[in-house]
């Protein structure tokens, strides 16, 4: 992943009147979260860190989740998630959330 797509993508996310941009969490390493935002063709995406009242709240954003982000300060600091929307179904292991079809397999 090209650090100046990280940078550049949140210029494509539609926001909302409250100056946030709603995407889909992709993965999570870290701490640090790759989110898809909305109605980007591009493909494009941005670096995201949870707020801390997440972990205060005991939950953690999971890959698949629907989130609202905001931008970060400058071009240097991360965009931050704000809010998790919708968790329809959440995965304990493999940390999953969303998800419609699961295929199980036995060899």
């Amino acid at each position: 992943m090209k650090e100046n797509q990280l940078k550049n993508a949140s210029l494509y996310a539609p926001k909302t009147a409250d100056g946030l941009f709603r995407g889909r969490i992709l993965s999570g390493v870290g701490g640090l979260y790759t989110v898809l935002p909305d109605g980007n063709d591009a493909g494009e995406t941005v670096a995201c860190r949870a707020k801390g009242a997440f972990r205060h709240a005991g939950e953690t954003p999971m890959c698949g989740d629907f989130v609202r982000c905001s931008r970060g300060e400058n071009d240097d600091a991360p965009s931050r998630i704000e809010e998790i929307v919708d968790r329809r179904v959440g995965l304990i292991r493999p940390p999953a959330a969303n998800i419609d079809y699961l295929l199980v397999t036995i060899a």
